[in-house]
């Protein structure tokens, strides 16, 4: 049994108000990410099994707001993303698909950074954003940094916007973000 099935358990027969997220129910999503027993993961994919014998404690994820009990406020993610232009922008306007050489350099340079599923957990875990919630955060960072790194990619700006008072500078690499990130990144 995972904690997501325990939560519908609880949701089912104990408290029908209870609030949480989930979707794929595979780990593909990031949508159920919580904080189980003080550390981040995903309750799809967490074990009840091996939490062990004593209470099982869930929050919602830190330095989001919360919307009801385990939901938070994603929007707050969104915007610090688009902060730093998430999207790819094209240098050449060809209507030929833009591609990177599986085998590249530069494909291995950013392939599994192109893994985030926008969970959330990297920045829950992440004592700068308790410190300063202006922080672009590891996701941001990670996003900006698979941008940075990708030829195809016009916009020149980004590395500015992340060079920044909030930026790149004010991650202390305790590596908390990697530590708790459900695909290891």
């Amino acid at each position: 049994m995972t904690v997501l099935d325990a939560l519908f358990k609880i949701q089912q027969t104990l408290d029908k108000s209870l609030s949480f997220r989930y979707s794929c129910r595979l780990a593909m999503c990031g949508s159920c990410a919580l904080v189980i027993n003080g550390r981040e993961g995903l309750a799809c994919k967490t074990l009840v099994k091996n939490l062990g014998s004593g209470p099982i404690s869930l929050e919602p994820l830190r330095h989001l707001p919360v919307v009801k009990d385990l939901t938070v406020d994603m929007k707050f993610l969104i915007r610090r993303l688009k902060q730093m232009e998430p999207y790819f922008i094209p240098k050449n306007p060809s209507p030929e698909p833009a591609r990177i050489r599986p085998d590249s350099r530069e494909r291995k340079e950013i392939g599994l950074n192109t893994e985030c599923i926008a969970c959330g957990s990297c920045v829950s875990s992440c004592t700068m954003m308790h410190w300063n919630p202006e922080y672009i955060g590891p996701m941001g960072l990670n996003r900006a940094f698979c941008l940075i790194a990708d030829s195809r990619d016009l916009s020149g700006e980004r590395l500015g916007r992340i060079a920044g008072e909030n930026g790149v500078y004010r991650c202390h690499m305790e590596f908390n973000c990697t530590d708790v990130c459900p695909k290891h990144l």
